[in-house]
Formats: C-alpha cells, sequence, structure tokens
C-alpha cells in the first residue's frame, strides 16, 4: 500500500499536482496513522510521526513524490453573532468555559451543532445561524504543531542498548523509555490485567438505552466529549498531579489529589468503578511489581483510592516518565469504554478499531492539555454523562457495574 509520510502545507506547493484529493471533517483532519481511500479510489496509509492537525489545502505526499490533496468536509454547524465585541467575547468566553472547539471567522463564531449549547447561547442573546461549511477549529495553546517529516522507523532506538525513543506528552520533548518501563506500562493497560475493567461501562450502558449512543459515529462522539471535559480528562489531570507529587515523594500533596480524585466521582457507580479498580491494581501490583511509592500509599489513612492515583503513584515509583505513562493510562481507558460500547451496540469488531483510531488525535491533544492544567481547574462539563451514569444505577436489565 502507498504510504503518505510528509504533509505540504496549503501554499507551499501547487494544488494543480495532486493525484488525488480526501474530503476530511476537522475530526479526521487530526490524525496519525490511518489507511484512507481519496475520492478517485487512491488507497493509502497516512503514517505521520505524531498526530498532526491537516487543514484545507495541504498536500498528503506520498513515497513515490506524488501529492493527494486534502479537502475539509463541510459539517453541520451553527454560526454565532453578538450585537457587539463584548457580547461576542462573553459568548467566547461561556464557550471556552465548557472546552468547546469554536472557529473565528470575521466577527462571528462557528461551532459543531450541539442544542444544549445553542439554548445556552440563545439565553445570553447570541444570534445563531445553521450553516453548512468546512470546520477549522482554533487549536488551543497547548497544542505546539510539528510539521510531519518522514523518520526511519514510528520507534527510534537509541544509542543506548535496550531503550526506545516515543514521544512525550510535552511539547517538543522526547523520552527515552526503557524496555522493562514498555512492558509493564503494556502489562499495566492491558485488558488482561486484573482490575475487573471489563465490568464497567462509564455510563455506556445506560447512554445506549436512552438512544444516545447508537452507531459508530454516536459512541466516537460520546467519547471524545468525555476525553476532552468529563472523566476521562479529570482522571488525565489527576493522573499528571499524582504522578508528579508521587515522583516527589510528597506524601501530603499526594493525599490532596486523592483527594480531589474521589470527590469529582460524579455518583455512586462512579466512586465505585474508580475505587474497585484503584484497590484492585494497588494489591496486584505491590504484589508483583512492588514499590515503596505504593507501600505509603497503601498504609496511608485518606480518601479511598482512585484508579488513575495509584496508577500514576506506580508508574512515578519504577520510574517511568510522565509523557508515556499517562498515554498508556487515557489508551487503556478508552480502550475498555470502545470494547463495552461494541458489546452494547452491538458494533462489528472493525467498527471498534475505527473508533479507537478517530480517538488516537483527542487522546494525544489531553494528554498535552492534562500537565499543565491547575489543581484548582480540575472540573467536567458532561451533566448527560453524569446523568447516564446515575440512570444506571435503576436501569432495569445491566450487563454491567457502571
Amino acid at each position: 500500500m502507498k504510504r503518505a509520510s510528509q504533509v505540504a502545507r496549503a501554499g507551499q506547493w501547487s494544488a494543480a499536482d495532486a493525484i488525488d484529493r480526501v474530503a476530511l471533517d476537522a475530526h479526521e483532519r487530526h490524525r496519525r496513522r490511518i489507511v484512507l481511500t481519496a475520492e478517485g479510489g487512491t488507497g493509502f496509509l497516512l503514517d505521520l510521526p505524531q498526530a498532526t492537525a491537516l487543514h484545507d489545502g495541504d498536500g498528503l505526499v506520498l513515497d513515490g513524490g506524488a501529492t493527494i490533496a486534502v479537502v475539509a468536509k463541510p459539517e453541520p454547524l451553527v454560526e454565532i453573532a453578538a450585537q457587539d465585541a463584548a457580547a461576542l467575547a462573553r459568548l467566547a468566553w461561556h464557550l471556552g468555559n465548557r472546552h468547546t472547539e469554536v472557529q473565528v471567522v470575521g466577527g462571528r463564531l462557528r461551532m459543531r451543532r450541539d442544542r444544549v449549547l445553542e439554548d445556552m447561547l440563545s439565553g445570553l442573546g447570541a444570534r445563531l445561524t445553521p450553516v453548512e461549511a468546512p470546520f477549522e477549529p482554533e487549536r488551543g495553546a497547548y497544542e505546539h504543531e510539528q510539521i510531519a517529516t518522514p523518520i526511519p522507523e514510528r520507534a527510534e532506538r537509541s544509542e543506548s542498548r535496550g531503550k526506545v525513543r516515543l514521544p512525550c506528552c510535552e511539547a517538543g520533548a522526547t523520552s527515552e523509555l526503557a524496555h522493562p518501563a514498555l512492558y509493564r506500562l503494556m502489562t499495566w493497560m492491558s485488558p488482561a490485567y486484573p482490575v475487573g475493567a471489563f465490568s464497567y461501562s462509564g455510563g455506556i450502558e445506560w447512554a445506549v438505552e436512552a438512544g444516545d449512543i447508537r452507531s459508530a459515529e454516536t459512541l466516537r462522539g460520546w467519547l471524545t466529549t468525555m476525553i476532552y471535559r468529563g472523566a476521562l480528562f479529570c482522571d488525565a489531570a489527576i493522573f499528571a498531579h499524582a504522578h508528579r507529587t508521587a515522583a516527589a515523594g510528597d506524601d501530603r500533596a499526594l493525599a490532596a489529589v486523592a483527594e480531589l480524585a474521589v470527590a469529582l466521582a460524579g455518583s455512586k457507580e462512579r466512586f465505585l468503578e474508580t475505587t474497585v479498580q484503584g484497590q484492585a491494581f494497588l494489591q496486584i501490583t505491590r504484589t508483583t511489581w512492588p514499590t515503596q511509592g505504593l507501600d505509603r500509599l497503601a498504609a496511608a489513612r485518606g480518601a479511598p483510592l482512585t484508579y488513575p492515583v495509584v496508577v500514576a503513584a506506580a508508574c512515578a515509583g519504577h520510574g517511568i516518565a510522565l509523557g508515556p505513562s499517562l498515554h498508556a493510562f487515557l489508551h487503556g481507558v478508552v480502550s475498555n469504554l470502545v470494547s463495552a460500547g461494541v458489546r452494547l451496540v452491538p458494533l462489528g469488531q472493525t467498527d471498534g478499531q475505527r473508533v479507537l483510531a478517530a480517538l488516537e488525535a483527542p487522546i494525544a491533544q489531553t494528554a498535552e492539555r492534562a500537565p499543565i492544567t491547575a489543581f484548582d481547574n480540575i472540573g467536567v462539563a458532561t451533566p448527560r454523562a453524569d446523568i447516564a451514569g446515575m440512570r444506571h444505577e435503576t436501569q432495569y436489565t445491566r450487563l454491567f457495574r457502571s
């Protein structure tokens, strides 16, 4: 199969030279690796060194030198106008407070259609106009985009034997991950690690029954929201703070992180899901991969221990850098939720893998944003998901514990 490993930015190449074109929406234009088929039938593997934001007019350079043009696919959006600049800034603040992707178009804003947010904006005096147009949302200040360039292999061996250089979540940095550390991350985040993750759906079971999730696309949308501004983002931010405090040996600060993690559990079943898995991970990992950090965590008398806190403490105790640790944690949690969705909707295994592939960019972005989120700014903005967790407690027929 043909392979595209370089991006030629719009204006830096001649669009007339394109051999084909591929139309992608905003989500699809932030990818690292995926098989694509262009409009003219050209099949190729997009294989970039890191998740990269593509824009309308960019070119994907194939190994032989040919180029495929990127076209921004029109999407259902709503255009937001206000009576003056101050009112528009106020609307933008409320959207930013909800971590909503927004495009600035002249003196107006655009966002994806969202009935709840549209009702909020109307109540704030906004003038809303539905449109179909390509969506180019503003990239967050925490994103430092780098142009994709060819690399000999996706994981480069360093000069030191037994190490692999992997991308770190901190912009512009890499982390040398020793093979034992990689082995541990793969083991701890594997579905086979006995923490009981398979028995939790994070409210997806109720969302399927309620009709919120009914296809691969709606499952992807639900999980994307959870990754950007829901419980998964909170877990990522908690993980980052727990890793840093555990690595510093600051037990008092780690206890504060553990307390906040419990407080952020929005329902009885969410509390059960994160603390039961946390306790299971603590017990099995202390036995098989002991470290003083986990021993101190087990001996502390305080808030119940949540899953992200314990996993972060284990990674810090074994000297595994925050970047790859957080990526592995998010991938493991999201993979379990995708698996739950596959069983509940139901979906085919291929659809499940398509969903997981589509979530690569949101996971990468959240892994960059979470470590720079202030402790006092950690929170959720997903009331529907919180309601799903609560309603699941009284759902008549249940396969999962959450």
